[in-house]
Order: C-alpha cells, then sequence, then structure tokens
C-alpha cells in the first residue's frame, strides 16, 4: 500500500498560514524557517489573541473579511493539526459525496487543497444527476463565521465522549482551545483564510454527510 503524505508543520505555516488572496509581498516563508530553531511550544501556554481582519471584493456590493492570526497562535495550531493529521484524514475520508477534501498536492501551492477543482465539480455534478428528474441545491450560509468551536471535539471523537472529558487527553480539546486562542477566546467562527480553518471545516461537514447519509440510504449528490 502506498504511505499516505504526511502534513507537517512547517508546510502548514509555510503555504497555508496567510489567506491566498494576500499579495505576493505577503509571505510566512521566514516563520516556516524558523521553527525548527523555536523551543516546544506545546509547553507553552499563552494568552489568547487577536486576528488581524480585512476584506476583499466578494460580490457586488458585499465583502468578505479574511483574518491573518498571531503567528505564534497560528502556529501552535498548525503543529497540533499536523501532529494529529492521520486521523483527521480518516474523518474526511468518511464523506461520499464530498469533492472539497482537503488533500495534499506536493507541488500545490497551498498546505491543502480541494480534491476537485470547481470546473470538474460540475461534471461531477452532472453525471451524478443525469439520471434524476430534480435536483436539490443548498447552501451553508456564513459556514466558516457560524462554527461553534466546541463541536470540533465532538465531531473528532463523539459528541458523548467529548462531554465527559473536556481535559488535553483529547486532541480535540486542544485544537478548540487553538483556535479560540487564535480570536480572543470567541467559541463562535473560524479565521477565515488560514488551511487550518479549511481543514476543521470539512472535518465538520463529513460528519455532516455522514449524518445524512445515516437518514437518507441512497443519498446522491455532491458537497
Amino acid at each position: 500500500a502506498r504511505k499516505r503524505p504526511e502534513l507537517a508543520a512547517d508546510v502548514l505555516v509555510r503555504k497555508g498560514f496567510l489567506p491566498l488572496e494576500l499579495p505576493p509581498p505577503f509571505s510566512s516563508e521566514q516563520l516556516a524557517d524558523c521553527l525548527s530553531a523555536l523551543p516546544d511550544l506545546g509547553s507553552l501556554d499563552p494568552k489568547s489573541s487577536k486576528s488581524a481582519l480585512f476584506s476583499i471584493p466578494k460580490s457586488w456590493p458585499a465583502r468578505r473579511v479574511l483574518s491573518v492570526p498571531n503567528p505564534l497562535h497560528q502556529t501552535m495550531l498548525c503543529q497540533e493539526i499536523s501532529a494529529h493529521w492521520n486521523k483527521l484524514e480518516k474523518i474526511l475520508e468518511t464523506s461520499s459525496i464530498a469533492l472539497s477534501t482537503p488533500t495534499i498536492f506536493p507541488d500545490g501551492v497551498r498546505a491543502v487543497s480541494r480534491q476537485v477543482d470547481f470546473d470538474q465539480w460540475s461534471i461531477e455534478r452532472f453525471q451524478r444527476s443525469s439520471d434524476s428528474r430534480f435536483v436539490l441545491r443548498t447552501d451553508f450560509s456564513r459556514f466558516y463565521n457560524t462554527i461553534y468551536t466546541h463541536s470540533l471535539p465532538w465531531v473528532i471523537h463523539g459528541k458523548e465522549t467529548a462531554k465527559q472529558d473536556r481535559s488535553r487527553n483529547l486532541f480535540g480539546n486542544v485544537i478548540d482551545t487553538r483556535v479560540r486562542n487564535t480570536q480572543d477566546q470567541q467559541t463562535i467562527g473560524l479565521p477565515v483564510g488560514p488551511d487550518t480553518s479549511f481543514i476543521l471545516a470539512e472535518v465538520i461537514g463529513a460528519r455532516i454527510d455522514q449524518d445524512l447519509g445515516a437518514e437518507l440510504v441512497q443519498m446522491r449528490g455532491t458537497r
């Protein structure tokens, strides 16, 4: 069997820290180069920070607000996700309809990218619905901005397990803390822009797909 690629923390920092929409002069290359010289960040317990926010045009007249998290707290989150990437990847693979599954492409611009690009997604959608009379389309409104961070350990470990153990023994609890530390301890929303948020949002999406599949036995579709 082919060995699964690992998601290294320095790659998450180098390629996935800053939003893609930032121009080339903004780079996290030097921060990634310094990671090996830093002390064990897991032993630190720094106070939370606020992300720097900026907006870009989305569709007139709306704008999209992107985040640049504090480098220390974002690096700690990257390290935690990297350490448990194999477990998170197994959750991502449980979805039968997701086409946006975070995937490692060695030559990719980002640390992880969608498994299928938007052009291919359209083809997949047509193929899976070609023999159906009706297509149901829906959308999550402000998905990243409305995610409850405490739901992360719920979807990673199971709600009952996570509620019984709120300690650092469950890495989902640590991820929850790391995310909140990037946004002044807020429990609502994920920073929009970093690849870490993309990964965690897709983990939640995969669990939603599982629940839908349990209710709709012959479910076909794409996400």
